[in-house]
């Protein structure tokens, strides 16, 4: 399992480049440009949450399942809220954003994109 292997550290740069750039589009961009519209913190909380939650429902729906789709939808939301807060407790800091994003890329994302791609998020059919 930690044996170092190509597809491993092509998985790690994905997770990593995954993370700074939805970063920069959902807190840096999205949230900068919120505020300087005159938005307040918790509405650009809310905000990048649907968003980021909207964004990552597609894996339900690779999975041809609108109910994986509507969970996947609000649990990265819920990880979206997470992290827009950090984001504007850190003095809108990317940073620590990035960091934790990469953590649940490189640690739970191989284990969804499995469970996508082999239909085991699809409704399962009775017997």
């Amino acid at each position: 399992m930690f044996r170092p292997t190509w597809l491993k550290a092509l998985g790690l740069a994905v997770a990593l480049s995954a993370g700074i750039l939805e970063e920069l589009v959902f807190r840096k961009l999205l949230m900068n440009y919120l505020s300087a519209v005159g938005v307040g913190p918790l509405s650009q909380i809310v905000l990048s949450r649907l968003a980021f939650g909207m964004a990552h429902g597609i894996w339900g729906l690779m999975g041809r399942s609108i109910r994986a789709a509507l969970g996947a939808t609000v649990a990265t939301g819920i990880l979206g809220a997470a992290l827009a807060l950090v984001f504007i407790v850190s003095g809108r800091s990317l940073a620590p954003c990035v960091v934790a994003h990469f953590l649940i890329n490189a640690l739970v994302e191989p284990g969804l994109v499995l469970a996508a791609t082999r239909g085991e998020m699809s409704r399962r059919q009775s017997a």
